[in-house]
């Protein structure tokens, strides 16, 4: 059954499973009806889907001018994973990729150095070392969508 998310009120859009598995391959599925994969795993696809979306967020915020701050109807269990991910593309957007990894780096030894005390650190740096590991493609895929 679903319910309103984080930042939701009143009545909740029709919502389906934005992951599949098709054929041992791993995809995910925008609401534009586009699928997007395949993945190896499951968490690589999830975390594609996550790159997506703070792609999507971060490029509306660029038009609006106005920081994506709001993560209504998100997923609750992405949400975070998401906050990270917007601050490194705000990071790469303004002062580059360089600049970015090296914010990345510093949140990552941040987050391990408070693990204890938040239990969503381990989502937030598996996201963060995901980027970093990602970010010569994150990079291009900025690159020719400004050309």
């Amino acid at each position: 059954m679903h319910s309103n998310r984080v930042g939701e009120q009143g009545h909740f859009p029709f919502r389906s499973e934005r992951l599949t598995c098709e054929n041992g391959q791993w995809c995910f599925l925008t609401r534009e009806g586009v699928l997007h994969g395949p993945f190896p795993t499951k968490d690589e696809a999830e975390k594609s889907l996550v790159v997506f979306m703070a792609e999507k967020l971060t490029e509306a915020s660029a038009e609006t001018g106005e920081a994506p701050n709001s993560l209504s109807g998100v997923q609750d269990d992405l949400s975070e994973m998401l906050e990270e991910l917007i601050a490194f593309f705000r990071s790469r957007d303004g002062a580059g990729v360089n600049a970015a990894l090296a914010w990345a780096h510093n949140r990552v030894a941040e987050l391990r150095d408070s693990s204890r005390d938040n239990p969503f650190a381990k989502r937030r740096i598996e996201i963060l070392l995901f980027a970093i590991d990602k970010a010569e493609d994150l990079a291009f895929q900025r690159v020719t969508r400004l050309a």
